[in-house]
């Protein structure tokens, strides 16, 4: 019995991962981390700009953010957001870190929409992945995250795409 609960933790963290890079062709990739409770994604962008722009876009992030929560009655609920950025020859990944205290669906929605438009054409998607799909993500995702709420576990899976595929590792192995 163990063991079969076992894969089905994996699997709805595999799920999750894949779900979300699948939804959001703009997310580069997925880190979930099961013994922190915690999600992290990351956007490729095209040069940020200097510091003191960053730290304003960063502001403005942080500030809807939790405004959203704060309308979702969600502002005292242990929710954190970490955002920070890594600048490579004219690329930057920008990071954000959100434990999975009461994620939602809606708010992912939003937070990629602040994103998009935060950082508008600089953000570099993938558009191998800009296609519609027959299932509804929005009720897989929401029901996944239910579940991983759930769970006493300790994984951590990476997701991302190379080429035309999505790939998910577990980072424990």
């Amino acid at each position: 019995m163990r063991a079969s609960n076992q894969t089905n933790k994996s699997d709805s963290s595999v799920d999750l991962v894949t779900s979300i890079l699948l939804k959001y062709p703009v997310i580069n990739t997925v880190n979930i981390n099961l013994e922190e409770r915690e999600l992290e994604i990351s956007f490729l962008v095209e040069e940020v700009g200097t510091d003191i722009s960053w730290e304003e876009e960063k502001a403005y992030l942080i500030r809807n953010f939790n405004l959203f929560n704060k309308f979702q009655n969600k502002a005292g609920a242990g929710i954190k957001l970490q955002i920070n950025r890594e600048n490579y020859c004219g690329l930057s990944k920008v990071n954000l870190v959100r434990n999975l205290n009461e994620l939602s669906q809606q708010e992912m929605d939003f937070m990629i929409k602040l994103i998009k438009e935060t950082f508008a054409e600089r953000l570099l998607k993938n558009q191998l992945h800009e296609q519609s799909f027959s299932f509804d993500l929005v009720k897989s995702i929401d029901g996944i995250l239910a579940q991983i709420e759930e769970l006493e576990y300790r994984e951590k899976y990476l997701g991302f795409r190379e080429k035309d595929k999505i790939l998910v590792f577990n980072k424990n192995k």
